[in-house]
This record gives C-alpha cells, structure tokens and sequence, in this order.
C-alpha cells in the first residue's frame, strides 16, 4: 500500500497526536498560492490514479498472482 499523502507535494500529514503539527500543516495549506493549491490538488489526483485506480489494483493483484 502506498502512502497517499506526500508532505510539500499533494498535502500535508502531520505527526500522530501532534495537534501543534496538524495546526502548522494546515496554516501551511491554507497559506498556499492558487499555483501552489492547483499543483497539489493535481498531484494529489495523480498519485490517486496511481495506486488507486482500477488498473492499478489489477495490476497489484497480476504481480501477486505471478508470485505464487
């Protein structure tokens, strides 16, 4: 499984339990530029093509399968 959120390219993932690092990753998402926003929100479509897709998913389950 792939990790969805990549920090400074489709979002931000703050540390578990950490509310002062989700309030630092927020403030630093809403402070983005409608570039900088738009950039994100496409690379984060990308990586939900990638590995989340349907043809992503047969491909994983091909690869699993030529393994046994």
């Amino acid at each position: 499984m792939s990790n969805m959120v990549i920090n400074d390219s489709n979002g931000y993932k703050a540390s578990l339990k950490n509310s002062s690092d989700l309030a630092n990753g927020l403030f630093k998402i809403l402070s983005l530029d409608d570039g900088e926003f738009l950039a994100y929100s496409n690379n984060a479509i990308k990586q939900v093509e990638m590995f989340s897709s349907r043809e992503s998913l047969i491909k994983i389950l091909h690869q699993i399968l030529n393994e046994n």
